[in-house]
């Protein structure tokens, strides 16, 4: 007689258990294919971010084309620590002009 309980209050988890995959999948499936808006866009002004880095280290600062060969001359001049925190900044600072350039839809990155 405890064995048909036992048996009954099994095939009523296994039901509710059947239910509950039933009706999540399709709601993950249907959450999965909304379309997601890009909250970064309004999260981040660019513009500002690249003249803040340019403010803080002003070796990034380059009226030349070859930015990167005078980054390397200023760098040298400069002590270790001080030469990793512009190193930093300069990756940053293309990182922002990437994201910009993909932003407006130029599809010209650096790769």
């Amino acid at each position: 007689m405890s064995y048909t309980k036992h048996y009954l209050t099994i095939a009523a988890l296994m039901t509710l258990l059947l239910a509950t995959a039933i009706v999540t999948n399709p709601i993950n499936v249907a959450i999965a294919q909304q379309p997601t808006t890009a909250t970064n866009e309004s999260d981040i002004n660019v513009d500002q971010k690249i003249d803040e880095l340019k403010a803080k280290f002003p070796e990034l600062n380059s009226p030349q084309g070859n930015e990167v060969k005078d980054l390397i001359q200023k760098v040298l001049s400069l002590d270790k620590e001080q030469a990793l925190k512009v190193l930093a900044a300069f990756h940053i600072l293309r990182n922002l002009q990437e994201y910009k350039e993909i932003s407006s839809g130029s599809t010209n990155s650096t790769g």
